[in-house]
């Protein structure tokens, strides 16, 4: 079983990966790099909010493939971590979908048919303080973070109090998804590289 444990005051619960479903995350984020550096990877960027070529937050955004969820280990193993995250936080842990977030939000901005993409970050690049709507559980995979460039969450009701989160490699984090956090502009020649994902509830 994972490690699990909450961040401070804020509902964030940080879980190592084991190394077997590790192994899928590289597969997620090897298919994403051969996105990014395709001559076509313009036509499989995400376009998000306040998107421009000036102003793009991450370097590459990109979706993962619907077949790497479906065969991977990592998506049960995440619903699963979900459902008791949703006991914890007081919901009904059965009414946690069985899906991550069907179908994309915009066929504009994400072409996913699972809500997950992966986001490549360099000096420079930033993501700016947001939340995830219409998501109720909101979760990310650190894969690369050699300069341990830490995610700032803040409390639901105000935004004048960070609680850090290094971003430890080979972790993941589930937080509320209305959640409002940050990570910083990008002050190392390093590359950080996270995967993003939301979760949706139904009633049962």
């Amino acid at each position: 079983m994972s490690k699990v444990k909450k961040l401070k005051d804020r509902p964030v619960l940080i879980f190592d990966i084991p190394d077997i479903i590790w192994n899928e995350i590289h597969e997620m984020v090897n298919e994403s790099r051969f996105f990014k550096d395709h001559p076509l990877s313009h036509l499989k960027e995400h376009h998000n909010l306040g998107y421009s070529e000036e102003n793009k937050w991450n370097d590459y955004q990109c979706n993962i493939s619907p077949y790497l969820i479906q065969k991977s280990f990592w998506f049960p193993w995440t619903l699963r971590l979900a459902e008791k995250y949703c006991k914890l936080l007081g919901f009904d842990n059965k009414a946690v979908k069985r899906n991550i977030l069907l179908p994309c939000r915009n066929s504009f901005q994400h072409d996913d048919f699972y809500d997950i993409w992966t986001n490549f970050a360099y000096k420079g690049n930033k993501n700016p303080l947001h939340y995830h709507p219409p998501a109720d559980i909101a979760g990310v995979i650190y894969y690369k973070n050699p300069s341990l460039e830490p995610t700032h969450f803040y409390d639901m009701n105000e935004l004048k109090n960070s609680v850090q989160y290094p971003g430890n490699e080979q972790t993941m984090v589930l937080f509320p998804a209305n959640t409002w956090h940050e990570v910083k502009e990008k002050q190392d020649d390093d590359e950080r590289i996270t995967i993003a994902f939301n979760l949706n509830f139904r009633t049962i």
